[in-house]
């Protein structure tokens, strides 16, 4: 059974995902499929990709920064629109892929994650652990909701969004609500 693994990104952390990929094959102990979301027609990032192609089993899916536009305003549009793709990725990826786990391409893996692909996500849209941060990001920190994830390391329930039909007016909505 291959473990999916899903990243996202522009040229400007793409460059260092050799570097996770192979932090994430050494901790697993089945095949690994790479996914990757960049941002279509960029020339430097299907560089860097069709390198990682000559290692990994990889595949790659350019998406629309356009798609991700109406979302822009989150985060004091400090975000790149990369960082939204994973929000489109049961629209995106193989219908075949129930759950993916998706990572951070500023993430090193140190440790053995079996234990992450083997979770039961059952009804679970996501699954992911708090993960607040003081300072700055709490200015950003959605009203009446006392929680947040860690971003940069979570499943998604493919099945379930699509199920759900998660896209893009799906995302609006819960934007519009967190203002």
């Amino acid at each position: 059974m291959s473990k999916n693994v899903l990243f996202s990104g522009d040229k400007n952390v793409l460059k260092y995902l050799s570097v996770l990929m192979h932090s994430v094959i050494e901790n697993v102990s089945d095949n690994v499929t790479f996914h990757i979301l960049y941002p279509k027609n960029d020339e430097s990032s299907m560089d860097i990709i069709k390198n990682l192609t000559d290692t990994f089993t990889v595949f790659s899916y350019g998406v629309d920064t356009e798609l991700v536009k109406p979302l822009s305003n989150v985060a004091g549009n400090s975000w790149p629109a990369s960082a939204f793709f994973p929000l489109f990725a049961a629209q995106i990826l193989p219908n075949n892929l129930d759950s993916v786990l998706v990572l951070d391409c500023d993430t090193l893996v140190i440790e053995n994650i079996d234990n992450l692909f083997n979770i039961e996500i059952d009804d679970k849209m996501v699954l992911a652990t708090s993960s607040w941060i003081k300072g700055a990001a709490e200015n950003y920190k959605p009203r009446k909701i006392n929680y947040d994830f860690n971003s940069g390391i979570y499943i998604i329930n493919l099945k379930k969004w699509r199920g759900k039909n998660v896209n893009i007016d799906f995302w609006l909505s819960m934007q519009s609500r967190l203002q």
